[in-house]
């Protein structure tokens, strides 16, 4: 006369699920961050503080944030459309560094060519 518990599949999963999942993930990140730097001695509020001031505290930071994040941007725009087409690419990023250190390596290395000429060398060497 016991009761009896069972186990049956979702078909969908909760509609609360899908906007609550990325917030638990940012809150859990942040909770493990904060851990981390009370380890080292270091308040995380302040570190935190420092981290949003340093990105978007004035135009000048907004502006860098903006310029060191559009090449990662638009490298995941680029993965997700190749993911679109079922190409699988798990290296985008890799790619884009290896691309952006062989470019300069050729415009540091051959400073006397032509600028059309050098800038058309360092687009078939970065890919």
């Amino acid at each position: 006369m016991g009761v009896r518990l069972t186990l049956q599949k979702r078909v969908e999963p909760s509609p609360w699920l899908p906007p609550l999942l990325p917030l638990l993930s940012i809150l859990l990140a942040l909770l493990l961050g904060a851990g981390v730097l009370s380890l080292a001695h270091t308040d995380p509020w302040e570190a935190y503080r420092e981290m949003v001031v340093g990105a978007f505290g004035d135009l000048y930071a907004l502006s860098e944030t903006l310029v060191k994040a559009t090449p990662l941007v638009l490298t995941g725009l680029g993965v997700a459309l190749a993911f679109r087409m079922r190409f699988w690419n798990i290296g985008a990023e890799g790619q884009l560094y290896m691309g952006a250190m062989g470019a300069t390596w050729v415009a540091l290395s051959y400073t006397d060519l032509p600028a059309p000429l050098l800038q058309a060398l360092m687009l078939l060497v970065g890919g």
